[in-house]
C-alpha cells in the first residue's frame, strides 16, 4: 500500500518482471516497448482499428531436410491493445509447381486435412512425412477463453492453405504466446529455387529468423536465403556451418519491412 493506495499484485509482478527484462536485455525491451506505444497510438489516436494487438516478438525457424521437406516453427508473443478477441489470418503458398510421374502435384496443399492444437508425440513422429499444421498456445489459458485454429476453406487450394487463429475473451494489456509449426513434404524437391518470405513493416518489436539447410539436400548452398531491408540493402546474417547443416540467423529490431529470398532470385 502506498499512501492509502493498494498496488495490484498483477501490476506489481509485471513491473518487477519488466525491470528485470530491461536490466538483462535493454535493447530488446526498448524496441518491444516502442512497438507497444506505436500500437496504442495507432489504435487510440489514429483510430486505426485493423489490429487490436501488437506482436512483441516473432521467432521463426525454417529447416530444409535432405528429401526437400520444409519444417517451419514460428513462436509469437502478443500484447492486446483492447478488450476482445485476438484474430489473425495466415496462409502458406507452395512454390513447388512440379508434377509427379502420374501428373499429380508433388506438393498438394489439400494434404492439410486438419489443424492440430498440440504438438504431441504422434504429431512429432509424423512431421517428416505428413502435411501437418500445429497451432499451440504456450501460455496458461484464461478462464472462459478459447484458443481456436481453423482452415479458411473458401481460400484453400491445391497450392495454398489458408487458416485463422482466434483467442477469445481477452483483456487489454493481456500478454500471451503461441507457436505455429508446419511440415510441407517435398516443398524443396524441385528445380526452381524461387522462394521468398515478406517481413511486414512496423509489425514487430523483434523479428528473428533462423534458417537451416541439411547439407545432404541437393543444391543446399543455393537454398541459403538472403535478407534485404525495405530499401533492398542486404542485411548480413550470423552464419554457421556445422557438420550436417548450413545455418543463417538474423535478429531485427523494429523492422520497417523487407524480404527473405533464396539467393537464386537475386543472382539471376
Amino acid at each position: 500500500m502506498i499512501d492509502g493506495f493498494t498496488v495490484p499484485t498483477g501490476l506489481l509482478k509485471s513491473s518487477v518482471i519488466g525491470i528485470w527484462k530491461f536490466a538483462t536485455s535493454p535493447k530488446d525491451t526498448y524496441h518491444i516497448c516502442c512497438n507497444a506505444l506505436k500500437g496504442f497510438y495507432r489504435y487510440y489516436v489514429n483510430k486505426d482499428k485493423k489490429y487490436n494487438f501488437v506482436i512483441n516478438e516473432r521467432l521463426s525457424h525454417h529447416t530444409i531436410y535432405p528429401d526437400g521437406t520444409l519444417i517451419t516453427h514460428t513462436h509469437y508473443s502478443i500484447l492486446m491493445l483492447d478488450d476482445g478477441n485476438f484474430h489473425l489470418e495466415k496462409f502458406y503458398e507452395s512454390e513447388n509447381d512440379e508434377l509427379k510421374e502420374g501428373g499429380e502435384r508433388k506438393v498438394d496443399m489439400n494434404g492439410f486435412s486438419k489443424i492440430y492444437l498440440e504438438l504431441d508425440e504422434n504429431v512429432k513422429e509424423n512431421r517428416f512425412r505428413d502435411f501437418l499444421l500445429v497451432t499451440e498456445l504456450t501460455t496458461e489459458r484464461k478462464k472462459g477463453s478459447k484458443f481456436i485454429a481453423k482452415p479458411l476453406t473458401d481460400e484453400c487450394t491445391d497450392k495454398r492453405f489458408s487458416y485463422f487463429i482466434k483467442y477469445t475473451k481477452l483483456k487489454r494489456f493481456a500478454n500471451f504466446s503461441f507457436f505455429v509449426s508446419m511440415s510441407i513434404p517435398r516443398e524443396f524437391d524441385r528445380a526452381s529455387k524461387k522462394d521468398a518470405l515478406v517481413i511486414e513493416p512496423d509489425m514487430y518489436g523483434i523479428y528473428e529468423f533462423h534458417s537451416k539447410v541439411d547439407k545432404q539436400c541437393k543444391d543446399s548452398k543455393i537454398f541459403e536465403p538472403v535478407l534485404h531491408d525495405k530499401n533492398g540493402k542486404e542485411e548480413k546474417a550470423q552464419h554457421s556451418d556445422h557438420f550436417f547443416y548450413i545455418g543463417n540467423k538474423w535478429r531485427l529490431h523494429s523492422p520497417k519491412g523487407g524480404r527473405i529470398d533464396i539467393k537464386d532470385i537475386i543472382e539471376n
